[in-house]
Parts: C-alpha cells; structure tokens; sequence
C-alpha cells in the first residue's frame, strides 16, 4: 500500500526559533513518551533502529548530522520534545500529528500537522481519517512558510529592529547582535540596517554599517530638543564630567601672638598667614567618576 510521505517534521522552541540540539521521545500512546519508549526507525522497512531520545538540528530530526525521517511500526504514539537544556517545548499523548495510509507512520510535530490538516480543508486536530482530497499537500511547505513569516512579524511588531536590550549572559541571545561597535552588512541585517542607517557610523561606505558600541558605557536618554542636554546630537558619545563648581575655605598656616603667656593665644593672634593644601578624599578613589553598577551585555535586535 501506498504510504503518503508528510512533510519534514519541524520543531521549534519555546522562544519560536528552530529547536536546536533537542530532543525527541517517541512512546506508547496515552503515556509518557520518555518513560514508556517504542522502537523508532529510520526506515519504514524497520530495518534500521534508532536510539532514543531522537535528536534536532536547526529543527529537524536528524541522524548524526545529516536530516532523516524517523517511523513507528504502531497506528498511535505519544512524543515529548524537549530543547537542549531539557525543558518541555511540546507533547502528545496520540498520533493526531500523523498523516498516514501504510504500516509505518511517520513522526511528525503537532505545530507541523495542524499546519497541513488545515491546509487540506479539515480541522486542525483528527484522526486523519476525515481527509479526502489529497491535492492540497502540495501547498504545505507554503502554508509553513507563511505561518513562520507571520510569527516573525508578530514578533518584529513586538520587539522592532534597533532596539537595545542588555542580557544577563555573555553570548548574543537569537535574533540579537552584540551592540559592541562591529561592522556589519547592510544586506544580511537589511531591516537593522533600514531601523538605524549610519547613526552609529557608515562601515566600508558600501556594503556595510556600524553598530552602536555600548561596551563599559552608560545609556542616557536623547535631549530631543527639551534643553538639559542641549545640543547633543542623536546617538553621539559623551564623556565623563563634573558639573562646573567651587569651594570655598579658609586654613590659617602660621600664626604670630606677641602676647604669648599673657593673654589666651586664641584671641591674641596678631597676624596670620592664609594658605592652602590638597589631599584625596579618603574612600572609593578611581580613574574614574562612576556609580554602583553590574556589568550586562548590551545588544541590539537585528
């Protein structure tokens, strides 16, 4: 019998980025897929076992490293997926996700098939026996597409291009670059590039820009014309500064009193001489004027 062949299963994370470096538990159906585990195949002769849990890449189940299609010789199944630090990012406890007419079925993610379900005129969730007209798989990569384009703008319309956020972790998080001054291009970061120019500098002129450099700096809010930081202009650097001030004291030095012993001295001061010293303050001296401050890192969404 002829088995139709769903698209390739794509799972995300938690976050909507491609799963990457997760895991897949395939199991007995209406239980724990990760503690109640079935054979899985790599072929749908079930010549070929494969080790669970299965394993992603850019979210897509692979075997070492190269994409496959994982099978079950069962009608039902449960799956967990779970992301590379073991967190739960999707479960089932039946194989509604799956689209089949043969013996194997092949694993595929329930984001994935409610996807295709739809795009083939019935409900998102089934047993798959209500479909019967089979012309519209065609459209499914498509339909994914689409459902990815519109997640990506809902999220663009969210957090825009150009905004700055600081990360309690050392490495750009998805979707993000390190604000630290770097050249970039202008094609690649197309929506950053049209978001922020040349504010932060122009790159080679051509084909490339430059990101802002908040590396040690402190961020504060652009003047726009209210008058307490007048005349700056958008995205310029300042540097460190005290307000202009003065201080006013006076320190006699030397003292002259003719009538030592004869008089108390303190009010028999004949002449003094004024004079000056200088000495640091005693606690927290620097190289620098600075508040109390944590050390993030800065990035900007591309």
């Amino acid at each position: 019998m002829k088995k139709l062949q769903a698209p390739n299963p794509f799972f995300l994370d938690a976050n909507g980025d491609a799963l990457d470096a997760g895991y897949v538990f395939v199991g007995t159906a209406g239980a724990n897929a990760e503690t109640n585990p079935i054979t899985v195949y790599w072929d749908e002769a079930g010549t070929q076992p494969a080790a669970q849990p299965l394993r992603t890449a850019n979210g897509y189940i692979v075997n070492g490293v190269t994409r496959a299609r994982a099978f079950v010789d069962a009608d039902d199944f449960s799956m967990i997926v779970k992301n590379r630090h073991g967190v739960v990012v999707d479960s089932s406890l039946t194989n509604e996700e799956t689209i089949i007419s043969g013996a194997m079925a092949p694993v595929v993610s329930a984001t994935t098939l409610a996807l295709a379900r739809t795009a083939m005129g019935v409900a998102a969730s089934g047993a798959n026996n209500d479909i019967t007209s089979l012309g519209a798989l065609a459209t499914i990569p498509t339909v994914i597409a689409d459902e990815f384009t519109d997640v990506r703008s809902e999220i663009g319309a969210i957090i825009p291009a150009g905004m700055v956020g600081h990360f309690a972790r050392n490495t750009a998080p998805t979707g993000w670059l390190k604000a630290n001054g770097a050249n970039v291009s202008r094609t690649t970061y197309a929506t950053l590039f049209a978001a922020i120019g040349t504010v932060f500098g122009s790159g080679d002129g051509s084909t490339t820009f430059t990101l802002p450099d908040l590396r040690g700096e402190f961020v504060r809010g652009w003047d726009d014309g209210r008058g307490v930081d007048s005349g700056r202009v958008f995205g310029s650097a300042q540097s460190h500064a005290l307000q202009t001030h003065t201080h006013t004291t006076r320190v006699p030095l030397n003292t002259v009193d003719s009538d030592k012993g004869t008089s108390p001295s303190l009010w028999s001061i004949d002449s003094e001489t004024d004079g000056s010293s200088s000495a640091p303050i005693g606690a927290n001296v620097a190289n620098e004027t600075r508040p109390r401050n944590v050390a993030l890192l800065a990035c900007i969404k591309f």
